[in-house]
């Protein structure tokens, strides 16, 4: 696990749209070099707080993971002392297009994750050419 500082601009996250912009600067010339699984957490205003956590160098699918671990890592800012309210997931990884069977899967891991802290944000994934909300197909 790594520990980043949040993005510098702190206005109000209110959509989708607007959280894929925060990601893309997140994101701005970092490397693809191994998967990751970004935690970006909010205030109770939707602005971005620290931190900012990766899990690294993460295996081709979360099947060893328990949702529970993940879960309980975020509550641990959400329930602490600290001013996060809640927690948008982003899976990251190198390479490119399509889409991969592992890519979904830890899609699906994130997505279940976010709604046993409650929901409200979407997940995203990205490549080295893109970022886009997951949505189960």
């Amino acid at each position: 696990m790594t520990l980043r500082r949040p993005p510098i601009d702190q206005r109000p996250v209110r959509n989708a749209a607007e959280l894929a912009e925060v990601w893309e600067c997140v994101l701005a010339g970092g490397s693809f070099q191994q998967r990751l699984v970004w935690m970006l957490f909010f205030d109770r205003f939707d602005r971005p707080v620290g931190p900012l956590l990766t899990l690294d160098d993460l295996p081709d699918g979360p099947y060893d993971v328990p949702t529970a671990d993940l879960v309980g890592l975020c509550r641990e800012f959400i329930d602490g002392p600290g001013a996060a309210s809640s927690v948008a997931f982003l899976m990251s990884r190198p390479g490119g297009d399509p889409w991969t069977v592992s890519d979904r899967a830890w899609g699906r891991f994130l997505l279940g994750a976010g709604e046993r802290l409650g929901g409200g944000w979407p997940t995203f994934w990205a490549h080295r050419h893109r970022a886009e909300e997951f949505v189960l197909r």
